[in-house]
């Protein structure tokens, strides 16, 4: 997918406990397939959100086909869906293409909160 860029981090089955469950910084990870119209149209709207947030959160995917092991221990049924994770543990979600508004409230209660 050509919106992946260096504000986003891949996050794998392996990577998943290190990079997210155990992160100091709170994260945004996005659950994707690469043949998701919505999840093209929701990262569009993360990576222009992002840059304003850089040092602050850690934001990334991880593509569903790729990484069965996490995407069921946190129950994914539907792309795109946002988590978003403090001190390991889920805060908050959106499920399905999201609106840039409510990805900046998303975003700001997390770091708020």
């Amino acid at each position: 997918m050509s919106t992946h860029d260096d504000h986003f981090i891949a996050f794998t089955d392996e990577t998943f406990e290190e990079e997210v469950l155990k992160s100091s910084t709170p994260v945004v990870v996005v659950f994707s397939s690469d043949s998701s119209g919505s999840t093209y149209i929701t990262l569009r709207q993360v990576q222009e959100l992002v840059r304003e947030y850089e040092g602050r959160i850690k934001v990334g995917t991880l593509e569903v086909e790729k990484n069965g092991l996490i995407t069921r221990q946190f129950r994914i049924r539907q792309v795109p869906t946002l988590l978003f994770f403090k001190n390991g543990l889920v805060v908050d979600y959106i499920i399905g293409t999201v609106r840039k508004s409510d990805l900046r409230t998303g975003i700001d209660d997390l770091l708020d909160g």
